[in-house]
């Protein structure tokens, strides 16, 4: 650990030295560099514009994973919290009082590894250097005591030429993967399997920065030599039922899985060539991205633990892993229940020391490497592998060592449909909840969370594109399960056979069927499912006689507002990303930016959210769905075969005492009363 917060606090210190600041002077200890000292200032209109608060910052062995402490060397009249004797003040952000607020751990505001220190002292110094409630008294005092502050590093309060410390001239963060290893704070990734040939990533210097891509070149190259299609052992036929096979064979017609396009060598060997070269300007789909901004979009795919970033993936030595953090719920019986992500790029060298919560304080299970560039992949494939069994397993081995130990196994297409999915349909949903959070967030912060879960939904996309490239059995595997779901009727669309319409919507993209086929199918069985949440907030929804047409009508759609928009959201994903054009094209875009989005494709999935906010009654929703409107008579028969349809699948149940004019209907408080004192042993 000692050796990341070594690197993470040179680090920090390169990013001050690199982007000074009038409001704080940072010197690191010649013979501790996990010691700052730190003279803060006031800003040039302040009454004590001519005083220097000295500081000590002390950063632990384990940092970034604990927030460093800090010891002001003079009183502050600290008014929002506690300023004890050393000077140590109660901020959330600093850990000297973590073991009085246990509860910091949990408040997204507090210390997170995502923090650079720079970003640190600019709040410290908004936080407690702009208070305007001192009196004059105080003011004196802590300009009074400031000059008598004389510390070993040299720093005098009366004399102001020690008051800008000399820089750190030796604070060189290496890229070398070497000194982490001889630390013992990483394993190597070539002791997880042994590398594949020509992964090496390293820049080509023939390749000219300002040189338009040569696509022509790129598919003639020789990268197109290893692209044979690699056999694999399909999963087992599913059992036929329910007329599956038939069903499947006579609607399948001649259309192919996306898997065909992905595997044509020249777009294949296209694609790799510019993932491989972040120099060259590209031409996309969703517009131009130069050199300069595809390097910017490597140093934004940044690990915010270590500060590590993809630029670095291309360094000779640099054989890092990004990826995701995974946080899964399980069932009573150890059954995967969800799968999400909070869309946070973690390193693999941070997971193996044991960072496990993301920025805003989410747990984290897993890591799944992401598709950032071919040798990347490659890199990462054994560890990919290794987390859907982990996951599927519910393995609590440690992820090297288990990857050792599976380095052989293979993964079904059925596991790979069912993460995926859940992770693709978990990402959607928690996208559209972020942008509808009014109730914690401000418009800007909203909008920046829901970018980039839809930069975490296109990244898992791309990965799960290559999976499907490697083995185009998945994407079979996929369109069949959609095409059971539309064609082979009650018993492949109930619960059991499909319980997550979610994830079946997000894998749409990945099969060779369209919306218009799934699209009345899905409705169907939404409409149904829906019900269960009608009756919940509305129980006389429950009875065909319940209330008036007008009354259901209303009611459903008021009580249907989160599935509704969910649905809606998720189906708005998967076309805006297919209909840009074809696949080879937008696996194009993904790679020139690394698996980021652009910005204006972001833009046009935010707006789809917004479609959801303005809507009033089913008909809108039915035509952004591309059903054609119905009359009100033909809408309220829909709603009440989808109450019948319910209650034979036992989605819902009836409570005849609450039924409207049934018995029992207005006595409820009265019945359940005495049953519930007898059941508490009382008489």
């Amino acid at each position: 650990m000692a050796s990341i917060a070594l690197r993470r606090v040179r680090r920090d210190l390169r990013e001050i030295m690199r982007e000074p600041s009038e409001l704080f002077a940072v010197t690191a200890c010649e013979d501790n560099m996990l010691e700052w000292h730190v003279n803060f200032f006031f800003s040039a209109d302040h009454k004590l514009h001519d005083t220097a608060i000295h500081a000590t910052f002390t950063f632990p062995q384990d940092f970034p994973m604990r927030a460093p402490s800090a010891s002001f060397h003079s009183t502050l009249r600290y008014k929002h919290g506690v300023e004890n004797s050393q000077g140590r003040l109660c901020l959330s952000i600093l850990s000297d009082y973590n073991e009085i607020h246990t509860d910091w751990s949990k408040d997204v505001a507090s210390w997170s590894p995502a923090y650079t220190m720079r970003s640190v002292l600019l709040n410290i110094h908004a936080f407690l250097f702009y208070d305007s409630d001192h009196s004059p008294s105080d003011l004196e005092s802590i300009r009074t005591a400031a000059q008598k502050v004389q510390c070993a590093c040299g720093h005098s309060g009366t004399n102001t030429t020690t008051w800008q410390p000399p820089c750190n001239a030796d604070i060189d963060v290496p890229s070398s993967q070497e000194e982490r290893i001889s630390a013992g704070d990483v394993t190597p990734p070539n002791e997880l399997v042994a590398p594949a040939a020509g992964t090496n990533c390293a820049l080509d210097p023939a390749v000219s920065a300002d040189k338009q891509t040569d696509i022509t070149a790129a598919s003639n190259s020789d990268e197109a030599s290893d692209l044979a299609d690699q056999p694999s052992k399909p999963d087992p036929a599913p059992p036929v039922t329910f007329s599956y096979a038939a069903a499947v064979t006579k609607h399948s017609g001649a259309a192919k899985a996306p898997g065909h396009d992905t595997c044509n060598k020249k777009h294949v060997a296209q694609r790799r060539h510019i993932a491989a070269h972040p120099n060259l300007d590209v031409n996309t789909i969703d517009g131009p991205v130069s050199g300069e901004q595809r390097q910017q979009i490597l140093r934004d795919i940044c690990c915010f633990a270590t500060q590590e970033n993809a630029s670095h993936l291309f360094e000779p030595d640099n054989d890092a892993i990004l990826g995701i953090g995974i946080h899964v719920k399980r069932n009573r019986h150890g059954g995967l229940m969800s799968v999400s992500t909070p869309c946070e790029y973690i390193s693999y060298e941070a997971w193996q020391m044991g960072f496990r919560k993301s920025i805003f304080k989410v747990e984290m299970n897993y890591f799944l490497p992401l598709y950032i560039n071919e040798a990347h992949y490659k890199r990462a494939r054994p560890l990919i592998n290794a987390t859907l069994l982990q996951m599927d397993m519910n393995d609590d081995t440690e992820l090297g060592e288990f990857a050792r130990m599976t380095v052989r196994s293979t993964i079904s297409e059925r596991l790979v449909m069912k993460i995926f999915g859940m992770l693709l349909s978990s990402t959607v949903a928690e996208a559209f909840r972020a942008s509808e959070d009014t109730s914690r967030r401000q418009m800007n912060t909203r909008t920046r969370l829901s970018a980039r879960l839809i930069e975490g939904y296109l990244q898992i996309w791309r990965l799960l594109h290559r999976l499907i490239e490697e083995r185009p059995s998945i994407a079979e595997r996929i369109t069949a399960r959609i095409q059971s779901f539309i064609y082979c009727g009650e018993q492949a669309r109930h619960k059991k056979s499909e319980p997550n319409l979610g994830a079946l919507l997000s894998l749409l993209p990945f099969s060779s069927c369209s919306w218009d086929k799934l699209s009345r199918a899905f409705l169907e069985e939404s409409f149904i499912r829906n019900v269960r949440w009608m009756v919940q907030n509305e129980p006389a929804l429950a009875y065909p006689d319940g209330c008036s047409m007008d009354e259901r009508l209303s009611k459903s759609f008021e009580h249907t507002a989160v599935s509704r928009s969910l649905s809606l959201f998720a189906k708005y994903m998967a076309a805006v990303v297919t209909s840009r054009g074809e696949l080879h094209a937008q696996l194009l875009s993904s790679d020139a930016r690394f698996g980021v989005p652009a910005e204006a494709l972001v833009e046009r999935i935010l707006q789809a959210s917004k479609e959801a906010e303005r809507m009033t009654e089913w008909n809108e929703y039915l035509v952004a769905m591309d059903h054609i409107p119905l009359p009100p008579a033909r809408l309220h028969e829909w709603l009440q075969v989808s109450l019948s349809t319910s209650l034979q699948r036992g989605y819902h149940f009836q409570d005849r005492r609450k039924q409207p004019g049934g018995p029992g209907a207005n006595r409820g408080r009265r019945y359940n009363g005495p049953r519930q004192r007898r059941h508490a042993g009382q008489p």
